[in-house]
């Protein structure tokens, strides 16, 4: 029987096997077959997802699955009759061909890379909650009132990693990853923006945070604002940055000027195309192209962190996801709007992203809106220019005490 290699990222058991068939028809019907077995393991304890992903030669096929502990996968699979012989009916088609990565001792994945000073590691500690069926990592830290910042795609709480010093002196700061993102859960499903903001309102509960300031970019704004939306008594302040109208008021207008969002949201292709190129999308994608001025705003270091958690293909697919939940999302705001936000919004925008786009996309669903845009920046904003947008941040939320 095929000897499966397990290591630990941080995410629970992970295991990755890589299958060889002899012609495309075989990997049609190997694909098939797993794709029917693998629904007997969904059901069971300690599952979290499991994916498949077939090669574009027809010759290859890997398996790509996680479990909350390797004791939930021992019982599920190595200690279980039916989950042997279902495996034993995958060598019909292919032949099990070993490991993708060897791993001899079990790896804990940092939460950051090694850049991160001693100092910033005394002001801020990582952690991990357990709310809404999820497992939502965060760093926290600092002194003062309570900021949530909501990073975005395809990135982690490390975004904001170069203004947390500076916040942390007048608030304490909340900084999660997103479901799907970063070191936290990457379900198969829940990548609705209102079902994102309940994980970020129950991890706010757990912290008996009843009142606090928000700051967003990126896909994290249609997250934030579904937050404010729903809890619009809790938020004292909300900055928005770099994503346009949420779903259903205005974030369509981005599809027909930005060609990734109709890519990402196709089925299954984004996933099939980017396989086994993971770094090399993300990093061509995002991080080294038309989204960010400043060039050397993002070191080959961070680039490697941002790959490191979200170049996994569970990575992948969460984030695609979030994408493809925007259809839903639109109706959903729609249906649930009871009328604009009533606290003061923010509204941020690089010179070199999208301008003027987010002051009007943010005026659609808040009635005391202004805008800034920010010179010398692409769509990073946090990394491209973080010291202009700390002072943003600070004299907005400081109008607050006046």
């Amino acid at each position: 029987m095929p000897q499966t290699i397990i290591s630990d990222e941080g995410t629970g058991a992970v295991f990755v096997q890589l299958w060889t068939t002899p012609t495309p028809e075989d990997q049609d019907k190997l694909l098939a077959v797993m794709k029917e077995k693998m629904d007997m393991f969904k059901p069971m304890p300690g599952f979290i997802s499991m994916t498949l992903h077939p090669s574009l030669d027809g010759k290859r096929l890997a398996v790509y699955a996680q479990w909350e502990s390797q004791a939930a996968f021992e019982s599920a699979v190595s200690n279980n009759p039916q989950a042997m012989e279902a495996r034993q009916s995958f060598t019909q088609y292919g032949e099990y061909q070993g490991a993708l990565c060897r791993v001899d001792t079990v790896i804990q994945a940092q939460a950051a890379p090694a850049t991160m000073d001693d100092e910033f590691n005394r002001v801020f500690s990582h952690h991990t909650a357990a709310v809404n069926g999820v497992n939502i990592h965060y760093v926290m830290g600092g002194q003062g009132e309570p900021v949530l910042l909501v990073h975005g795609h395809p990135e982690s709480w490390y975004a904001w990693r170069k203004i947390m010093p500076a916040l942390a002196q007048h608030y304490t700061l909340i900084v999660p990853d997103m479901r799907g993102y970063g070191d936290s859960s990457k379900p198969e499903t829940g990548y609705e923006k209102h079902i994102v903001a309940e994980d970020l309102h129950q991890l706010l509960q757990s912290l008996n945070v009843q009142r606090y300031y928000l700051a967003a970019y990126d896909m994290g704004v249609p997250v934030a604002y579904a937050l404010a939306a729903a809890h619009p008594e809790q938020v004292i302040r909300f900055v928005s940055m770099e994503s346009g109208g949420p779903p259903g008021f205005g974030l369509e207008e981005l599809f027909a000027v930005a060609w990734h969002f109709g890519f990402f949201m196709s089925p299954e292709l984004p996933e099939m195309l980017t396989a086994g190129r993971e770094r090399e999308f993300l990093t061509t994608f995002a991080f080294r192209g038309r989204w960010v001025y400043q060039e050397d705003a993002l070191s080959n270091a961070d680039v490697a962190e941002y790959v490191r958690c979200n170049g996994t293909p569970s990575g992948m697919r969460a984030a695609f996801a979030y994408y493809r939940a925007f259809p839903t999302d639109a109706q959903y705001n729609r249906e649930t709007f009871k009328g604009k936000l009533k606290m003061p919004v923010l509204a941020l925008a690089g010179a070199h992203g999208l301008g003027d786009v987010q002051l009007k996309g943010m005026q659609a669903v808040a009635e005391n809106v202004r805008g800034a845009v920010i010179p010398e920046c692409g769509h990073f904003i946090p990394e491209e220019q973080p010291e202009v947008l700390t002072q943003h941040i600070l004299d907005f939320f400081r109008e607050e005490q006046q």
